[in-house]
């Protein structure tokens, strides 16, 4: 937990740093350390995040970023693929955790800010803003299979009145071993992160394989949480 809060807090120092900060934090990146400490970088910077799914079409993707209005994109190593079709004319920085030299795309795009993990600030010294229950905790994207996905803005009251109730119900503590099912624009990671972030519980992230046998998972990993959808039952044999 350590390592991971120094990874949160120097990407939110680089963030601010260059003037980002005060809008939420895109989050172009699935089940990893990269997506993890992106969403508590928002978080710690007070703005939130956004939650953007590799799976999805880049052009769904690009309008995302646009309509939320972020100006910082945190990218991890698959989701690096998809850059050159996401990348605007509208100048945003670019936290690329994964890699150390981001010369070449510097060089692509001098447009654009791109920072790799040799170029985050030293979070040393570094103190979080002060923050206010009702600041954003993420911003989320409905499906749109009503017409186009249409923008939610989650509040840190709602999420801590969330947790509040489930941790009052389930006693959890941080000897629980949590699943990462869900892909983090689906708003159900809710529960499989923060559950597990507030109180220094373990998150354990089946890859797509496992998820084929999620019973073979859940007792190798000795997970005591397993969030999912009805549909995943029928092969839970």
């Amino acid at each position: 937990y350590g390592d991971l809060r120094d990874l949160a807090a120097g990407i939110a120092a680089t963030i601010e740093a260059h003037a980002a900060s005060g809008s939420p934090v895109a989050v172009y990146a699935r089940r990893n350390v990269s997506a993890y400490a992106g969403l508590l970088g928002g978080t710690l910077l007070g703005c939130g995040y956004v939650p953007l799914n590799p799976k999805h079409p880049n052009p769904r993707v690009a309008k995302m970023i646009g309509l939320s209005g972020v100006r910082s994109v945190i990218v991890d190593e698959a989701g690096e693929r998809d850059i050159d079709e996401l990348v605007t004319e509208r100048r945003l920085v670019w936290v690329l955790p994964h890699r150390d030299d981001v010369s070449d795309l510097e060089a692509r795009w001098p447009g654009h800010s791109w920072v790799g993990r040799d170029g985050l600030v030293d979070p040393a010294g570094w103190t979080p803003p002060e923050t206010r229950a009702s600041e954003i905790a993420y911003v989320i994207f409905t499906s749109g299979s009503t017409g186009h996905p249409k923008a939610v803005v989650i509040e840190q009251r709602n999420v801590t009145a969330f947790l509040d109730a489930c941790h009052r119900d389930a006693g959890f503590d941080s000897t629980d071993r949590f699943s990462q099912v869900f892909e983090l624009s689906f708003d159900g990671a809710a529960w499989d992160i923060w559950n597990a972030l507030e109180i220094g519980a373990t998150i354990c992230v089946p890859s797509d394989f496992d998820l084929l046998k999620p019973h073979e998972y859940i007792n190798r990993e000795r997970l005591t949480n397993w969030c999912f959808v009805p549909s995943m039952a029928g092969i839970m044999q």
